[in-house]
């Protein structure tokens, strides 16, 4: 028995998606890297979720804006997936 990564992956989503939750529309503004990706949800519970997957080798830094509630500087290591949760 061994746990394949997509496993992993799909445990991470689960633990920050909710049923109901739905895709929304973000802007990637300048990222200087085609290895970094993102997605965003809102959740019913008024929630906001923006996962990232980090393929580089190194760490990126980046500043999330959200236009009512502010904007937050995050740093995503290397080869990561990293989730973002909030009100």
């Amino acid at each position: 028995y061994y746990k394949q990564p997509f496993f992993y992956a799909m445990g991470h989503f689960s633990k920050f998606l909710i049923p109901q939750s739905v895709r929304i529309h973000h802007k990637v503004l300048s990222l200087n890297s085609s290895n970094v990706f993102m997605t965003a949800f809102e959740r019913p519970d008024n929630g906001t979720v923006l996962t990232i997957l980090n393929k580089d080798s190194h760490a990126i830094s980046l500043i999330v804006k959200d236009p009512e509630r502010g904007h937050l500087k995050v740093e995503v290591k290397a080869q990561a997936l990293q989730s973002l949760f909030w009100y």
